[in-house]
């Protein structure tokens, strides 16, 4: 990170996009070209933002980096400030239960995380205020929850918090005290006697010290670096020795989301996260932070790792994300529970948001750019840039993203299987580079259609639900509803007597993509297709089926009853989903939308 690098990958995005801002005319970005480089240091892509060599440092920096800039540079740099950013321990817990041992290699180790009472209690081992204060210089608010302090809809989470007695301050005796009791009770395990002893204020476990990897993330010197080494600090306090393994974000990341838990390669890692969107309804990040069937807990969903389980959560996730329930009460239910549930099982430990600033050169922007005020800047910002234009009078923006040495992308660049596009450096390209049929305002977050268009005075919705907790419709879907076989490989007629609980039709809104390929119902139906394929598993050889991609994708395609493709070219779809709190929220989980390329090229892939 000292040391720049010039890593250019330098290239056009041309977005071809129909959108109107405000009141003009002609559709599309403002924009005419956008170029793309990196710089690996943030101070130096603020400078050259300055300096007039990129419009915008497309990166939030914490306040204390921006603040150290010579006054000279901040004077021709226009600062966006934004709550957007967050932090939070990822946890092992491997083996999860008593006698919390795992056999590494043929060798024993014990696992003090393992122990819910011990990862409950790193709540109050960590002074949260101090983080914000001496690491963050104040720009920052205590966490608790996954819901980022300032959004819309965090309130009732952050009294479960307050509930159980959480503080920003936390409770460094009270910690240590719960956390050497954990381990004495642990130590008079019959099979853990005369094994797991204290000594000379270090736990030891066959006669050497009980340690932990705690993967800390050096590409980010002033922030989660000195975060990771207080916590490493304040763990040994407990009698718990620390590996710190300082690593970058391609090797902790590779390490911490993507090995086997059961082989032991890590036990913490210092989490960073964007806020992903502005929001006032939670209940996607809480499935994404707190239940295993998402796929970022432990094991990744993966059937071939170990995976820590907790059904109730993930039960009441599912439901909460698929619109099981008929009214606000039963949401805000089982939304408080599945909260409360994840923060006494403490496998991720949230340790606070972000004011982050995003800066761009001053001189070259004709005004600001629209951003999330919950998650600062996006594809908005980039869908609304406007730049004095060129000689030949083009507009071209000039983006710099920040990269770690040899490591900006961290997922795969391609839309196959859910660790496509997963992270927020490949989205800052790929995102502008498409629409989506309906999305959250980043003034309001209200759900809005944008290339699925719907009428809400057509939505229907009739049911009630059942001793499960599950929607039974009362709507009959028609004969002439077809759904996708994934046994047959065929659409097929839905059986007679079915019902859904909601209907709407929807209207696409077509285009080309950036090859000219004319978008078109049969893209629509091949998405549709091909994700039933790849979610239902059709027998023990079924060579199109990933268990991954099935334990995000199928819960959402359960609740699709069956479509009507209309004569004039629009589709009605039968569902089964409620949102008693907004309308538009259940239209949009009826509809569709084009994969990111041409079906041709996606099937290729």
């Amino acid at each position: 990170m000292k040391k720049f690098i010039p890593f250019l990958i330098v290239f056009a995005v041309m977005i071809s996009i129909l959108f109107t801002f405000g009141q003009a005319a002609k559709k599309g970005p403002i924009v005419d070209t956008i170029l793309v480089d990196v710089r690996m240091q943030e101070d130096v892509g603020m400078k050259d933002a300055a300096e007039g060599k990129t419009d915008i440092f497309f990166w939030g920096v914490q306040g204390r980096t921006y603040k150290a800039l010579p006054d000279d540079v901040k004077a021709k740099l226009d600062v966006y400030r934004i709550p957007s950013g967050s932090w939070s321990i990822n946890i092992n817990s491997y083996p999860h239960k008593a006698p919390y041992v795992a056999n590494v290699g043929g060798k024993d180790q014990f696992n003090p995380f393992a122990i819910q009472k011990v990862r409950f209690a790193l709540n109050w081992l960590i002074n949260r205020k101090y983080i914000i204060d001496e690491i963050l210089g104040g720009d920052g608010q205590p966490m608790f929850t996954m819901a980022t302090p300032g959004q819309p809809g965090t309130y009732r989470y952050g009294l479960i918090a307050a509930k159980l007695g959480m503080t920003a301050t936390g409770n460094e005796k009270k910690a240590i005290e719960d956390i050497n009791a954990a381990l004495t009770e642990a130590s008079n395990l019959p099979e853990l006697k005369g094994k797991l002893v204290k000594k000379d204020n270090f736990w030891y476990f066959n006669n050497e010290p009980v340690t932990v990897k705690f993967l800390i993330r050096v590409d980010d010197p002033n922030g989660r670096l000195r975060s990771g080494r207080y916590i490493a600090d304040q763990i040994e306090k407990a009698g718990i020795k620390v590996e710190r393994l300082e690593w970058d974000r391609k090797k902790a990341i590779s390490t911490s989301y993507y090995t086997d838990p059961k082989e032991m390669q890590w036990h913490l890692y210092t989490e960073g996260w964007g806020a992903g969107s502005t929001r006032k309804w939670w209940e996607g990040t809480i499935a994404q932070m707190y239940a295993p069937w998402y796929g970022y807990m432990p094991g990744g969903a993966d059937p071939a790792k170990w995976n820590y389980e907790q059904k109730e959560i993930d039960d009441l996730t599912k439901k909460l994300v698929n619109g099981q329930f008929l009214t606000e009460q039963e949401y805000w239910d089982m939304a408080l529970k599945a909260v409360e549930l994840g923060l006494k099982e403490a496998m991720r430990i949230y340790i606070c948001s972000q004011e982050q600033y995003y800066v761009v050169n001053k001189d070259r922007f004709v005004d600001r750019m629209a951003y999330g005020v919950g998650d600062g800047m996006n594809h908005w910002s980039l869908r609304t840039a406007d730049v004095k234009p060129e000689k030949d009078g083009s507009k071209v923006l000039r983006m710099t993203e920040f990269s770690a040495k040899g490591a900006l992308f961290m997922s795969a660049w391609d839309p196959i299987g859910v660790d496509g596009f997963a992270d927020v450096y490949s989205r800052v390209l790929m995102e502008p580079m498409r629409d989506f049929g309906s999305f959250e305002s980043p003034y309001s977050a209200d759900m809005m259609p944008w290339r699925v268009q719907w009428d809400l005075n057509k939505l229907q919705t009739k049911g009630t639900i059942d001793k499960d907790g599950k929607l039974v419709g009362q709507i009959p879907v028609p004969a002439n509803a077809i759904w996708y076989n994934s046994k047959t490989k065929k659409w097929e007629p839905v059986a007679k007597g079915t019902n859904s609980f909601a209907t709407c039709t929807y209207k696409f809104v077509f285009s080309k993509y950036h090859n000219g390929h004319q978008q078109r119902l049969v893209d629509v139906l091949y998405a549709i297709a091909f994700s039933v394929e790849w979610a239902n598993k059709d027998g023990d050889n079924d060579k199109y089926y990933d268990d991954q991609y099935s334990s995000q994708v199928k819960p959402g395609l359960d609740i699709i009853k069956g479509i009507v493709i209309n004569n004039d070219g629009t589709i009605t779809t039968y569902y089964d989903y409620n949102w008693p709190m907004e309308k538009a929220r259940v239209a949009s989980a009826g509809a569709f939308w084009v994969p990111l390329t041409p079906w041709p090229i996606y099937e290729a892939m």
